[in-house]
Formats: C-alpha cells, sequence, structure tokens
C-alpha cells in the first residue's frame, strides 16, 4: 500500500478554489471559510498524514504548477510504483 500527497502551498489553493467559486457559484469558497479549512487540515489530518508515513510509502507530489505538469509527476511515480517500464521507438 502507498499513499500518493499532493503538496501546494496554502497561497496557491486559495487562488485556485478563489478562481473556482467566479464559476462554480460556490458561496463557501470565500476567504472565511478558506482558513478554516486549513486550519482543520493543519490540526487534524496532518497528524493521519504523519501517522502514514509510520505504516507505508508516503509519495509526495508537488502540485503547485499546471495541471499537465503535475500529471507528468504524478504517472512517473505510478509507474515507478507498479514497475511500469517505458518503451523506446
Amino acid at each position: 500500500m502507498s499513499v500518493l500527497f499532493l503538496e501546494a502551498t496554502q497561497e496557491n489553493c486559495t487562488d485556485r478554489i478563489t478562481f473556482r467559486s467566479q464559476k462554480s457559484g460556490r458561496i463557501d469558497d470565500n476567504h472565511d471559510s478558506l482558513r478554516k479549512r486549513f486550519d482543520v487540515f493543519y490540526n487534524e489530518t496532518m497528524g493521519n498524514y504523519t501517522n502514514l508515513e509510520k505504516i507505508t510509502k508516503v509519495i509526495r507530489i508537488n502540485s503547485d504548477d499546471d495541471k499537465e505538469t503535475v500529471f507528468g509527476r504524478i504517472t512517473v511515480e505510478l509507474d515507478k510504483l507498479f514497475g511500469v517500464k517505458k518503451i523506446e521507438i
């Protein structure tokens, strides 16, 4: 078992969610709600992450870049995990 952990800065997450809220109409995508979500994540969820590192492999992926770059990073890590070999033609 392994865990894929996508990391992004709080600033980048805020920018993405703020952008999403402009199109989605979600009223909970505001700065007060985001601050609360980040607090819950850091105070409650990160403890689970720390425990996971003790019992399984955690693959950390920087996800601050564009989705194509992040997808490429994920693909590389999953290929390593599942032993996929690239065939050169």
